[in-house]
Order: C-alpha cells, then sequence, then structure tokens
C-alpha cells in the first residue's frame, strides 16, 4: 500500500473509533455529552462556568487519553501484525 494510502486510511481509521466512542469529534458536542451542555470557551463567563466545574479537568483528561489509546493502537496495528506472524 502506498504511504498516502496507509495514511488516510489510519486517519479514517482513527476518525470512526472515536466517533463510535463518543459520537462527535466536535469538542461542543463532547461537551454535551459529558457536562450535559456545551460551552463556548472564548467566552469569558462561560469559560469561567466550565473551569469551576468539579471534575471538568479529568473528564476532558479522559477524553484525550482514550484519543491517545485509539491512535496508538492504530499506528501500531501494522507492526502487531508483523510480529505475529
Amino acid at each position: 500500500m502506498e504511504k498516502k494510502e496507509l495514511f488516510r486510511s489510519k486517519m479514517l481509521a482513527y476518525r470512526d473509533a472515536f466517533l463510535k466512542e463518543y459520537g462527535t469529534v466536535l469538542c461542543p458536542q463532547i461537551h454535551k455529552l459529558l457536562f450535559g451542555r456545551s460551552f463556548i470557551l472564548s467566552d469569558d463567563g462561560q469559560r469561567e462556568e466550565f473551569l469551576n466545574i468539579p471534575d471538568h479537568a479529568e473528564k476532558c483528561a479522559t477524553v484525550v487519553a482514550k484519543a491517545a489509546r485509539l491512535a496508538a493502537e492504530i499506528i501500531l496495528e501494522d507492526e502487531i501484525l508483523i510480529y505475529e506472524l
């Protein structure tokens, strides 16, 4: 497979896996899922309200950790197959 095709297939696999996990790739929609509403973080008042949610850091960090895990799994997928042979 050509590098460009491999890159495209892995990006699509990543997007699809993330969508399966969260239903969206957009932060405002993920905010709704996690906090019941979206926030406009460029608005000082809404940003302050968001930052005052007791567990916002943990919930957002969980999303980032899952995203990183998904990316690593997809990136390493071919190498794992080679070692299994």
